[in-house]
């Protein structure tokens, strides 16, 4: 019996939006936290990335890079791994942050090696700066990305765990036994959800899923 847990990345699992601190890097910053809070609002389209990352063309990569590494993980995010491997979870990652970014990520903090699935957005990278360009759109497919992973591994609704902060996490809760809304700033991501997280503590994640798969 297959039981998955997972997770958005950006303000969830982090401080940050991850499109927003490399805005700072294009010298973009307010307009592209303006279009941010916007799409957080509803479930972001495709058109709405495209927009956002097209703000960012001309960013050197090193320098985006660089700024991957500053991001922050929450309080006790290594905790939260370790108690669901140790209950046999698979985790995933399915959001709409950066492969990019995810992967220095990765280099800080090794737990994110024992995600077993990671749907991301990735950049287009020319002569070593982005060039504007997306190429794919999880944001807008969340929930077709998670039907997918659970007829790939198995899990039903009743060993599903959801956990995120928008409106396109929102639309995973339905197929999941838990759905989480970690700080959620829309009262509908909050509605959809069957627990809300306010305090930003993923010791929190632990306590309600330890009650739910005692």
């Amino acid at each position: 019996m297959t039981r998955l847990a997972v997770f958005d990345l950006d303000s969830t699992l982090i401080h940050e939006e991850m499109i927003n601190e490399f805005a700072s890097v294009a010298g973009k910053r307010k307009t592209i936290e303006r279009m941010t809070r916007n799409a957080n609002l509803r479930a972001e389209q495709k058109e709405a990335l495209k927009k956002r990352v097209r703000l960012l063309k001309g960013a050197r990569v090193e320098d985006i890079k660089a700024k991957a590494r500053s991001l922050r993980f929450r309080k006790h995010f290594p905790e939260m791994v370790q108690w669901f491997e140790s209950r046999g979870f698979r985790m995933a990652l399915i959001t709409g942050a950066f492969w990019m970014g995810i992967q220095e990520l990765k280099r800080k903090h090794k737990e994110l090696e024992h995600f077993d699935y990671i749907e991301c957005n990735h950049l287009q990278i020319r002569q070593g700066k982005l060039t504007g360009k997306v190429l794919s759109n999880v944001s807008g497919n969340k929930e077709k990305l998670l039907l997918k992973l659970q007829k790939k591994t198995g899990a039903t609704k009743q060993n599903t765990l959801v956990m995120g902060d928008s409106m396109s996490d929102a639309r995973m809760f339905k197929h999941a036994k838990i759905g989480i809304a970690f700080q959620p700033a829309n009262p509908r991501v909050k509605k959809a959800a069957s627990h809300v997280i306010e305090s930003g503590d993923l010791l929190d994640v632990i306590k309600i899923a330890e009650k739910e798969y005692a």
